[in-house]
């Protein structure tokens, strides 16, 4: 593997994913319209709502993949392939097992509200769940693998079916394909991966190894939730304080905002795993 810091390679790398993520933009305002013109702002506040559950569900993590990712990226580096499986097989086997956590959770917290969408919907946002975390853990491992072609691919096929399935569908299944189109998407993403991006997984349990990881993994865990919490602090607050159409009419106005992020969230981030 080159070692050498290329500031051009970069740009190249990361402007595959400027690409994408516009791309995922620029159908996403269309979603959004037809979605709102579809359906009535609380409906769209229950989407956003059950969004703040798979989000939050996401960022509430003990860390594992985020310090065998980095280990790994190093290891690569050295030539220690080998070893950078073995670290990837703990890792990622301690995490899918944390993963049923969350999702009994999500299941079970569907039981306690008597409105029927939001019902069905917590039971949708479970399964979401758990398809997108298995794609985001095959991402981030061809990520630190710096495949960024088949990156940029899976995501581009990931965001096109979701928004196709909702385009399609939404006159029909109203409500509930808003739900189900990120499952769909997640799992075509994920069988790409397992098609073009395999990672020789193999599942490995070593405690030892596990808490090692754990104890270097939980400060990134925290520090991403902080993060992620103030950016979503808005949402939040409106859901635990207003009614449902109110947070469904500010999600509407949120989703034209923050494209000029686009290029510097990219840049860092394809730039992560070459410097570690």
């Amino acid at each position: 593997m080159d070692k050498h810091i290329s500031v051009i390679g970069i740009l190249k790398q990361s402007g595959k994913f400027n690409i994408v993520n516009i791309a995922s933009n620029v159908l996403a305002i269309p979603k959004s319209i037809v979605i709102a013109m579809v359906l009535a702002p609380k409906d769209y506040g229950i989407i956003s709502f059950l969004g703040l559950w798979s989000t939050y569900a996401a960022l509430i993590h003990p860390g594992l993949l985020s310090a065998s990712n980095r280990e790994m990226a190093h290891l690569i580096g050295d030539d220690k392939d080998s070893e950078a499986i073995r670290v990837q097989n703990i890792a990622l086997t301690s995490d899918l097992l944390y993963s049923l956590i969350p999702f009994m959770v999500i299941l079970f917290a569907s039981l306690f509200f008597t409105e029927h969408n939001l019902r069905v919907g917590l039971i949708l946002t479970a399964f979401t769940y758990a398809i997108t975390h298995l794609a985001a853990c095959w991402r981030g491992i061809n990520f630190v693998r710096q495949r960024f072609n088949l990156v940029a691919k899976a995501d581009l096929i990931q965001g096109v079916i979701t928004t196709m399935v909702i385009l399609i569908l939404i006159h029909w299944m109203k409500i509930y394909v808003v739900l189900i189109a990120p499952v769909v998407g997640g799992f075509f993403a994920f069988l790409y991966y397992c098609k073009n991006g395999k990672i020789g997984y193999r599942a490995s349990f070593n405690l030892a190894e596990t808490t090692r990881l754990f104890k270097v993994g939980i400060t990134f865990s925290l520090l991403a939730l902080a993060y992620w919490g103030y950016q979503l602090i808005d949402r939040t607050i409106i859901a635990g304080f207003m009614p449902l159409n109110a947070l469904g009419i500010y999600s509407y106005a949120a989703v034209y905002t923050g494209l000029g992020s686009i290029f510097l969230r990219d840049f860092g981030n394809v730039l992560g795993p070459v410097l570690w």
